[in-house]
């Protein structure tokens, strides 16, 4: 109903406190005209790994959406359901930007975290759409902007890989250290906050690919741009392949017996999973590969590849954006 507005009442809908007011992401209403969002150059990481996947016909799942600009392009790419979640509710918003693109997909807001495997699966047998309880998982799911804000990064990996599908592809998108070691930065002090009191723990580019591992994602391809708030902070995006079982390199014991643990296969839940082939994803050139010829080192591939180079159009969501 709203959306109407611009094209009946152009003065009334640019002076709306929906239009004035805080948006996350900077969104196209018109050409040239945008909502007064952010332009994060960590947005183009996610479309860029997003573009190398093979979405159309895919069932699609987006946590932490704000105003939905990645399930827009999935469902413009056509995916064939498209579900986006967040801890926040910004239905009216939403809406507004699925008009403008006509697009449709399922929205759900104030979802917490803990909540997102239950919800995902109970969401998937009241629809109707799967026969038993372990039929509900993604070909694709996205998690940008998310894992330095959570207390439990491990916990947050382990969910991603809980409700994709054996063989889908998970794109993380994160704040991280640029650093060689295996390390946990705790941002005790507030010296690289990001947006101001929600950061909490910044990962080392080595720990970061063994959490990863251990979560039985296998990462694909990693692109990444410099962060101004830290020494060495950066943001980093990484394709990873939903596997079977944890992928650890050699020397890596304890990553080896992490199953033995009753906490791996209560945050990492890959029971009764289907067997259906591999979601297509193509890796971009300059990737580094370890000995395996398929697994991303992803603090290698830093060090030997440029950092991304944004464009204004990879920032926003242009009405005429398709990716």
């Amino acid at each position: 109903m709203f959306y109407h507005l611009l094209k009946s009442h152009p003065e009334q809908f640019f002076a709306h406190p929906l239009i004035t007011g805080y948006w996350y992401y900077r969104v196209e209403l018109e050409p040239e005209v945008f909502t007064p969002g952010f332009m994060f150059s960590n947005l183009p990481l996610t479309r860029h790994l997003l573009r190398r996947t093979e979405v159309a016909g895919m069932r699609c799942y987006d946590i932490g959406t704000m105003e939905g600009v990645i399930p827009t392009l999935l469902a413009k790419r056509g995916a064939s359901k498209v579900v986006a979640m967040d801890g926040i509710n910004y239905t009216s918003k939403i809406r507004l930007v699925q008009d403008l693109h006509g697009v449709s997909y399922d929205y759900h807001p104030n979802i917490q975290l803990d909540s997102v495997p239950g919800f995902l699966r109970n969401k998937a047998r009241m629809d109707g759409e799967y026969l038993d309880r372990y039929d509900y998982r993604s070909d694709v799911t996205v998690i940008a902007g998310i894992l330095y804000h959570v207390f439990s990064p491990f916990h947050l990996l382990g969910y991603a890989r809980s409700i994709t599908r054996k063989g889908g592809v998970v794109v993380i998108e994160t704040a991280a250290m640029n650093r060689n070691d295996w390390a946990m930065l705790y941002n005790f002090n507030g010296a690289g906050y990001i947006y101001d009191w929600t950061d909490t723990w910044f990962p080392s580019l080595p720990l970061l690919d063994y959490m990863l591992r251990m979560c039985k994602l296998q990462p694909l391809d990693a692109m990444w741009v410099p962060q101004a708030q830290a020494d060495g902070l950066v943001r980093i995006a990484i394709a990873c392949r939903a596997l079977a079982d944890t992928l650890p390199m050699e020397g890596e014991d304890l990553m080896s017996k992490s199953t033995y643990n009753l906490d791996h296969n209560i945050f990492v839940d890959t029971f009764g999973e289907p067997e259906r082939p591999d979601v297509p994803f193509t890796p971009s050139p300059g990737v580094v590969l370890r000995p395996d010829g398929q697994t991303c080192d992803i603090f290698a591939t830093t060090q030997r590849r440029a950092a991304h180079e944004t464009t204004v159009d990879e920032m926003v969501l242009r009405l005429s954006a398709t990716w």
